[in-house]
């Protein structure tokens, strides 16, 4: 069996071409965030004693209870925490991926051959 080169080609290889859309992230984890918030609020009007709602109050600034004001705080920092997140992440994730992708990769032969051999 004849010896075969492999190289790994950047502009070719899904691995290296990996990249995430800022806005797209920073849209679902908004949309993710005000869900959970709505969700557990939702839970705080329907089983009180339960509690679980107590997290959110502690977590979220100005928030006071189930009234009005406290919702639409709520909902407000949802998307702005949630959106900022999520562009950050992914700011972040293109910036290693994109560091990643310049790196050169040498190529391999295959099946590797013993010193000497002449096949």
């Amino acid at each position: 069996m004849a010896n075969t080169t492999l190289y790994a080609r950047s502009d070719t290889s899904p691995a290296t071409s990996a990249h995430v859309s800022v806005p797209v992230l920073g849209a679902t984890l908004a949309a993710f965030a005000t869900i959970s918030f709505l969700l557990c609020m939702l839970l705080g009007f329907v089983a009180p004693e339960w509690g679980l709602h107590r997290p959110w109050l502690q977590f979220y600034l100005g928030l006071t209870g189930f009234d009005l004001r406290s919702l639409a705080l709520g909902l407000l920092q949802s998307v702005i925490f949630g959106g900022y997140a999520g562009a950050l992440i992914a700011a972040i994730f293109n910036l290693s991926a994109g560091a990643s992708a310049e790196q050169r990769v040498e190529p391999r032969i295959w099946p590797p051959t013993a010193a000497g051999s002449h096949g």
